[in-house]
């Protein structure tokens, strides 16, 4: 049986794994066994008296914590989470969290309730004939089209106006499978176009703020789609929004995206429970890796 104290879970994009690596390397050098591990590969036994996991058909113990670093998780996978979960296991983020902040309109809706500023949004079924009407009476145009589950900036579109959102919808139904016309239609926040900041917090730190600068004729500002990233400088009035932010949705590690509304403040864009951290190392804080290495080390030895 093979023993491991730290699960991390990677998916496939080159950022995960240059990542996951650094963790993995922080981990062993305070002493502990990692698995690196993709979720598809771990079998999980359901059962009232003896659940069992198994890596590649062979089993292994359940570990201390899991770190989840992969961005396009499957649902099936939260099965593994809440199994360990239930079994002891830490994790960061929990699997409620992380499956919350998955769900976008789900988590706009958390936000409002407990007073957030997040833009409004509409859930479309894009095989209605009149979903362009509803996205103009509802959102207007401009318009931001994502899918429902998407990281990197990947699924997201903006639509300046009716013949874009309908030859945007079009194009995506000849090649999206049924269970994707499920969309979401956001309000176009104008004054953060091209620009916004990713936050980074680990338990109650506020580690820092970047802004993200979109690469011209991209509205996206996602380092990962080659945007470019600066030191911004956080007022005490934004790190507290932060810190609630992460409170009210039980995140021990987030990336929150802030978008500069028209009154000189911020409104949530998104929230990540499995934030990246390789373009905040290079542009803001080269220790994040370790702050969260050493965040999860005091979360097994206070937890055991």
């Amino acid at each position: 049986m093979q023993d491991y104290d730290i699960w991390i879970s990677s998916g496939n994009s080159p950022f995960e794994t240059e990542e996951i690596e650094t963790l993995a390397n922080h981990f062993r050098f305070r002493g502990y066994r990692v698995l690196n591990f993709k979720l598809g590969d771990i079998d999980t036994f359901i059962s009232p008296s003896s659940p069992a996991f198994f890596y590649k058909n062979e089993r292994i113990t359940v570990p201390k914590l899991i770190l989840s670093k992969d961005q396009g998780m499957p649902y099936p996978t939260f099965n593994l989470l809440y199994q360990c979960e239930a079994l002891g296991t830490v994790l960061v983020n929990s699997a409620a969290a992380t499956e919350l902040t998955r769900n976008k309109p789900r988590c706009a809706q958390v936000l409002m309730q407990n007073g957030i500023p997040t833009p409004e949004m509409i859930t479309l079924q894009l095989n209605q004939n009149n979903s362009v009407d509803l996205v103009e009476e509802m959102v207007g145009f401009p318009c931001v089209l994502k899918i429902v589950i998407g990281a990197h900036g990947r699924g997201v579109t903006l639509c300046k106006n009716r013949f874009e959102f309908e030859q945007l919808v079009g194009y995506t139904q000849s090649f999206w499978p049924p269970q994707t016309n499920n969309v979401i239609v956001q309000k176009f926040v104008a004054s953060s176009q091209g620009k916004d900041v990713r936050v980074i917090v680990v338990g109650d730190q506020v580690v820092g703020g970047m802004k993200r600068i979109a690469k011209p004729g991209d509205f996206r500002s996602n380092i990962s789609a080659n945007g470019h990233g600066e030191s911004f400088l956080l007022s005490q009035e934004t790190k507290d929004l932060c810190l609630k932010i992460t409170k009210v949705l039980d995140l021990k590690v987030a990336g929150i995206d802030l978008l500069f509304d028209d009154q000189g403040g911020f409104t949530v864009c998104e929230i990540n429970a499995t934030p990246g951290f390789s373009g905040f190392e290079r542009f803001v804080n080269d220790r994040i890796s370790n702050i969260i290495a050493d965040y999860c080390h005091d979360l097994i030895t206070g937890h055991n």
